[in-house]
């Protein structure tokens, strides 16, 4: 039986690293993404759902309610992107200006859980974070039950584009009452700035 969780509530991103985005820094630090950049690396995990003569909207190809969204401007630049909980509804995103400058973060970047029961006692966990212009290093997470997983590999992600996902698997004589806090500490690989983020979730409701 499989579950998925969405980290709405209670993951808490480092100020730093949101407000270091909401300008250019001194060196006009500009990473381009654009709709041609998409298309070559997630073909076909992508499809154009809207296309005018203002902007171009692209969703991963799921049968999931969730799914990454895109939005492009007529130069097929990125200027938003955003994880969807549903079709109204996101949880995460990203806005960009003109010259392809990061302007605004809502939400932090460790986007979706999946959790596999896969026995009475043994449960598994995959972990997706969004990783356009990211990488993440030192990855703990810690539970009430005093495990602690350090994931040193981290693979592209099955259902979504641009994302990086880790797993793991934990043995708990009380599912319903496990309780996983995750912190890492990341990189913007165009922007050369880290920040960090702690997130704290119980499966008490979905197990």
């Amino acid at each position: 039986m499989m579950f998925r969780i969405f980290f709405l509530l209670l993951t808490v991103l480092v100020i730093g690293y949101a407000c270091s985005c909401n300008s250019k820094s001194e060196d006009n630090i500009v990473c381009n993404y654009t709709l041609n950049d998409l298309l070559l690396s997630d073909t076909p995990k992508v499809k154009i759902v809207k296309k005018n003569d203002t902007m171009t909207e692209v969703r991963d190809v799921t049968t999931d309610s969730s799914f990454g969204r895109y939005v492009f401007d007529e130069n097929a630049r990125l200027r938003f992107y955003s994880f969807q909980i549903n079709n109204k509804m996101y949880e995460y995103s990203e806005s960009y200006g003109k010259s392809g400058e990061l302007v605004e973060i809502e939400g932090a970047p460790i986007v979706e859980c999946r959790v596999w029961k896969k026995s009475n006692d043994t449960i598994l966990f995959s972990m997706y974070l969004f990783s356009l212009f990211k990488e993440y290093q030192e990855i703990e997470v810690v539970t009430n039950e005093n495990d602690t997983i350090l994931p040193k590999y981290l693979y592209k992600g099955n259902f979504y584009s641009n994302t990086k996902c880790f797993e793991f698997k934990l043995k708990s004589k009380a599912a319903n009452n496990l309780i996983l806090y995750t912190t890492l500490i990341g990189s913007d690989t165009c922007r050369k700035q880290k920040f960090s983020l702690k997130d704290t979730i119980s499966l008490q409701k979905f197990l």
